[in-house]
Parts: structure tokens; sequence; C-alpha cells
């Protein structure tokens, strides 16, 4: 089923095993002067072992501090090739070729972490960073393409097999490109042809400089999706001049920092939504075109490639799932497939909060130089209450190591919180994680008992040597006016299907289980109105899933009420209170409850009286997300 997916291939003169890409993605790895730590090395060496055709690196800077990260990859010295040619000599040896991305971030980057004035094609501001940056001039435009073509040919010398450069999601390249950015009246603005001349002549200079053999590529944002910005026909003619310009293959992305989630799509998106992009850019030209695009199940790459719309696909997420998908592929093992589930917690979630690149459903990502699992020294009797996807990964990974483990669980299913999470409108893929968590369980021997409420006395009678406490939370009920009337409902029982809804819903809160529960509840055609106490919905959410979950939520005409208290319930209204004013909003068949939830422990104390040694992981500890409660329940299974 799977001919195309490994049908060798080849990118100019590179030869490539497959037609699987790891496309780029920023993991906040570097050393503080440029080099790869040896969490970066492992962690793309992990990648080469599991089969990919072509890892293609985050970018390296073509100047000092010229990214949107504190931390980038750095190549402007002979010191630092040699510190890079040590990726290169580890990823080969495991099996694997590795490209390079080149970059400057021009207006698109942070002024603090640049150190200076921003600069760009145009003195014109970026939509997200908002920095009015200086117009460069004809001198340091000659500059930069010098360092492009510079940090190319350190690449080479490192060991790299080709170099890519990041044309796309609104940094420097793509500044030049976009009509948006580009408001120069010589020889670097105006036609298109004049928008081209800066990529033009930075491929002329690494040609010039690594020879017609070393293979180069770009990637480009074939629709930015901002005002004025680079349209899907602006691009196929660009494709045509970059082809003719020297590059052997076109990576296509979309989107640009303001516009995030078209570069990662959420889980709540389209799988491959913008193929039809590449099918495109595929038309004009006769180089390879690459595809990457919420691509996470073999199926869908391989169907990709049989329709001719792509050369190559790229699947960055799916990999850090599943480093060893490929092989898994090939083995024919598809159900021990770690499927990326698009959540966007540990990889884009967690490189945007300076911390540097995790994977929910896989905590040895990027901990690949600190992580490694061994057998018990010594069987223990391992119990974990609670079923949720916390308990259920401490379970198997207890048990993964020789432990006997049996996972009490009070209700009539596994899961927990974690199943509720699935069912708003494009959430279904999180269930994946259940799925695998399930059948590991199975695989090591898990003692699995459902429908049973554990007590201290029940837990004193199995005689464990250790309790792992995972029981989550339970929703917190506000002190308001009217809240135990029947009309007054739970978050969690909406969703779960317990409590149904009229036509018209006021939902109290604006965190993610509120706003999720109010486009569920508007896919029913009920009319919603969210009353939020903060001054906006979504506080602190990654924007990438932000922009998808607000446009969701206007599309289906949720009225929302921010700066806002409830004050009171009635039989059919809502009072609230905006800015010192009573409000009512009127004719409320149904009140949902979505303001939080607080940690359900009652077990600790009782245990640790009675001298069981005990860990509380998850919800049950602290509330958080699933990327801390998968972790916690990892940590706790492998140090048990």
């Amino acid at each position: 089923m799977y001919e195309k997916i490994f049908e060798p291939s080849k990118i100019g003169s590179l030869e490539i095993k497959n037609r699987i890409i790891v496309t780029p993605i920023s993991t906040v790895m570097a050393n503080e002067d440029g080099s790869p730590s040896e969490k970066y090395i492992r962690y793309v060496e992990e990648k080469a072992k599991g089969g990919w055709g072509l890892i293609v690196s985050e970018y390296y800077v073509v100047q000092p501090k010229a990214g949107l990260f504190t931390r980038c990859f750095n190549i402007s010295s002979e010191e630092l090739i040699e510190k890079h040619s040590e990726i290169t000599k580890r990823v080969h040896a495991a099996g694997g070729k590795i490209s390079a991305q080149i970059n400057h971030g021009g207006r698109q980057i942070h002024k603090e972490i640049f150190g200076k004035e921003l600069i760009a094609p145009s003195s014109v501001r970026d939509f997200g960073i908002r920095e009015l940056p200086r117009e460069l001039t004809i001198e340091e435009i000659h500059d930069l393409i010098e360092a492009y073509g510079n940090t190319a040919l350190n690449l080479m010398k490192a060991g790299f097999d080709a170099v890519e450069i990041y044309g796309c999601h609104g940094f420097l390249v793509s500044q030049f490109l976009s009509r948006a950015s580009n408001k120069r009246t010589d020889e670097y603005g105006g036609s298109l042809q004049g928008r081209c001349r800066f990529v033009v002549e930075i491929i002329r200079n690494i040609r010039e400089k690594v020879g017609k053999e070393f293979p180069v590529t770009i990637r480009i944002s074939t629709e930015e999706f901002v005002p004025g910005g680079l349209t899907l026909e602006e691009n196929k003619a660009i494709a045509v001049i970059l082809e003719n310009a020297g590059v052997d293959a076109i990576s296509c992305s979309k989107g640009v920092y303001v516009t995030g989630e078209n570069i990662a799509p959420p889980n709540m998106l389209e799988h491959a939504g913008y193929v039809n992009n590449a099918a495109e850019i595929k038309k004009v030209v006769n180089i390879p075109v690459i595809f990457a695009g919420r691509v996470n199940d073999p199926a869908i790459a391989e169907s990709i490639l049989r329709s001719g719309k792509a050369d190559f696909v790229g699947m960055a997420r799916a990999s850090l799932a599943d480093p060893q998908l490929l092989n898994k592929v090939k083995e024919g093992r598809l159900d021990d497939i770690q499927y990326c589930i698009g959540c966007n917690q540990g990889c884009i979630g967690s490189v945007f909060n300076g911390v540097h690149l995790r994977c929910l459903v896989n905590p040895f990502t990027g901990r690949e130089d600190e992580i490694e699992v061994k057998p018990a020294e010594a069987q223990k009797k391992i119990i974990v209450v609670g079923g949720g996807i916390a308990g259920c990964e401490a379970a198997l990974m207890a048990a993964k190591r020789g432990h006997d483990v049996a996972l009490y669980e009070s209700e009539s299913k596994l899961g927990g919180q974690w199943n509720l999470a699935g069912m708003p409108p494009g959430k279904t893929e999180l269930l994946s994680l259940l799925t695998w968590q399930k059948r590991k369980l199975d695989k090591y021997g898990v003692k699995v008992v459902l429908n049973t409420h554990m007590t201290i006395d029940m837990i004193q009678a199995e005689k464990p040597d250790e309790v792992i406490i995972a029981t989550g939370v339970i929703p917190f009920t506000p002190s308001i006016n009217g809240i135990h009337q029947p009309h007054v409902v739970s978050a969690n029982d909406v969703l779960s299907g317990k409590e149904f809804f009229g036509k018209h819903v006021v939902v109290i809160g604006g965190g993610l289980v509120a706003a999720e529960t109010a486009e569920f509840i508007a896919t029913y055609n009920s009319k919603v109105t969210m009353i939020e106490l903060a001054d906006e919905i979504l506080k602190g959410m990654d924007h990438h899933n932000r922009n998808v979950l607000m446009r969701n939520l206007k599309h289906q005409e949720v009225e929302i009420h921010t700066s806002s208290s409830v004050t009171e319930i009635q039989s059919d209204a809502v009072l609230y209170e905006y800015k010192g004013k009573q409000y009512k909003a009127l004719e409320v068949n149904t009140v949902v409850v979505a303001i939080g939830s607080r940690p359900l422990n009652e077990l600790e104390s009782s245990l640790k009286a009675a001298g069981i040694s005990t860990k509380v992981i998850g919800d049950a500890s602290r509330v958080r997300n699933g990327l801390h409660a998968v972790y916690e329940g990892f940590m706790a299974g492998i140090t048990v």
C-alpha cells in the first residue's frame, strides 16, 4: 500500500531513499554561541535512525541574532563549522541525510533579541511584531546576499547534504517577495521581477560558492493570508523564476507569523488542507515539489504522492510524535505508531514560551539526552488510581519496566477528562492518544479495573509497594446566586452528553474548555453567549490554535462579553455586571459553568499516614494541560 512513500528519488544530485521529509521546526536547542547542543544532536540522530528520507534542520541565521528566538544556530566561523559537523557525522552514521535551512528574520524578530533597529526591505511594520523597521540600503542588501552565500558554503564544509533558503513565513526573503512588505522603488522592489531580485541573487551567490552539484532548495509561503500578501497565482510565477535561478526543489508552506495557524495547522483544521497549492506549483515547474502541512498519517502521505500533487511530503510534527514512524510503516507495524494529535502544546507552544521543543504524546522528544528507560532492578507491586492520560502513561511505563501494575478507574472507561477534550469539533484526533495507551496497557500486561472507586482500605488490602494517584479534577462551582438550579450544568456534563441544552445558552468562563464548549453547543444551532471576567478570552493560549478557535467562534456567531462578572442566574436570564453597570442576558434556557477545575486528591494523606509510598501526578497534583499530565505519568512510571 505504501509503494510511493518508499520510492527512492532525488533532489538535484542528492539521492533520497524515500519521499518523506522531516521539514524544519524550531527547537530552541542551540547553545549560546550558536553551536548545536548534545540535546539537538540526539534529537536529529533519533530521526535518522527512524528511516526518514531527509531531515531539514531548523534555520541557521546568516547574521548574529537574526532569528525569532534567543537561541539560533550560527555557523559563521571555522570553530562553529567543526562543532556543527558533529550533527552531520552522527546523522550519516545513523543512515540519514540532512539539509540545513538558512535565514534572516528581517522585521519579523523581536528588537530585544536583535539588539538594534530592525531591518526590512521597506520601513513597514510587520502585522504581528509591529516594531517599525529601517529600510535596508543597497550596500546592506549586497552584504546580506554574501552572508547567505557564506552560510551555505560553511554548511557544505560541515558535511550537510543540501541547504534550504527560508523564503516563507514572513521572514526577510519573503518580505522582499511580498507586496505587503516591499514598497521599494529601486531595482529590489516594484514589479514581481524586482521583488524577486534579492532571492535570485542569493541563489546565484550560493551557487558560485558551493558549485552546481550541491543541492539548493527553497521554502515558500504559497499564500500569506494578510492584506496585500502573496497569493497562489503570484507564487506560481515566482516558482518559475526560482527554478530558472537554479534551485533544485521548492518546498510549499503557507502563512506568516501573524497567521501562524496556517504554518502549523492545529487539529481543528483539516489534514493537508493546502495540498492543492503545491499541486498548482508543481504544474509550472520541472523540479521536485515538497508539500507540508498537517500530514500525520502515512496513508495521507501516500495518497498525496499517488495523486501526483507533490514529489515529497513533509511530516515534521509526526516525526516528533514517533521518530520511528517510517520504520514502523515499512515493517507493517501501523498499530504501533504514536500519531501526532495536532495539539501544538509541546512543539509550537513550548518553543514560543522559550522552552526547548517537546511533544505531548512522546515525552522522549527533546529529552533524548536526559531520559533512559531501564528495566526495574526489582519487581514491585504498583497500584495506579485514576485512568486518565497521566495514570495510563504511568501504568504502561511501570509495567514496561517489569513491575506488577494494576490500574483502577472509577468510571466505565479509561481516559478521564481526555475523553471530553476529544468531543469539540475537530478535536477527535486527541483520542488517538488513548487508543495508543490502551494498546500498550494490554501489551505490557497491566491489570485494568473499571467502575471501581478505590478507598484506603481497598488499597491496603492489596499490599502495594507504591501507589500512584492520578485521580484528576472536579469542576469548580462558583458562589453565584442561582447556581444550583436544574438548568445550570457543567461543561463536562454537556461534552459527555449527560446534559443537553436549549436554544439559548450562556457559558460562564473564557478559558479553553469554555470556548470549545461554546463552539460545540453552537454547532447544534443554539444561540450562545460567553461571559468572562478577564479582559479577553483564551488568554495565554498559543496564537496558532487561538486564531482558529476565535475564527470558529465568530463563524458560529458566539456572542462574547469580557470584563464581565455574573451576579445572578434566574430561571430564564443571567444577570451580569460590566464596568459597574448591570446587564441581563434574556431567553436563557441553559447555563453552562466552565470556569475551571480543582484537583481531586482524596487518598494522599491517608496513604502517607499508613506508610505507603505515594506519588501524585497530573491534574490531581495541579491543574494544567495534557503535555504536563503525560510527562508526569511517564516520569512516575520510569522512576517508580
